[in-house]
C-alpha cells in the first residue's frame, strides 16, 4: 500500500531510526524535482554525535515534530 507520509524539504532527512536501532529501512522516497541526497553510515553518525552532542538534540527535535504531526492526523 502506497501512502505519502511526509514531503521532505531542503535539509530534511529520513531513515534515521535505522541509525539508532538495528532495523532495515522499509520506507522509500520519490523525488518531485532535481534532488541531491547524502547517505551516511550509522557508525559515522554515532561518531559525529559523540564529537558534537548538539547534533543529537537536532535528531530529538525532529522526532518530536514527527510525533506531534502524527498525533494531529
Amino acid at each position: 500500500k502506497e501512502q505519502i507520509l511526509k514531503i521532505l524539504e531542503v535539509g530534511d532527512f529520513m531513515g534515521e531510526l535505522s541509525l539508532f536501532k538495528n532495523t532495515v529501512l522499509t520506507n522509500s522516497a520519490e523525488a518531485l524535482e532535481k534532488t541531491e541526497i547524502c547517505v551516511i553510515r550509522s557508525e559515522k553518525v554515532r561518531e559525529i554525535i559523540m564529537q558534537r552532542p548538539e547534533i543529537a538534540l537536532k535528531f530529538l527535535e525532529k522526532y518530536a515534530e514527527r510525533i506531534k504531526h502524527s498525533e494531529e492526523l
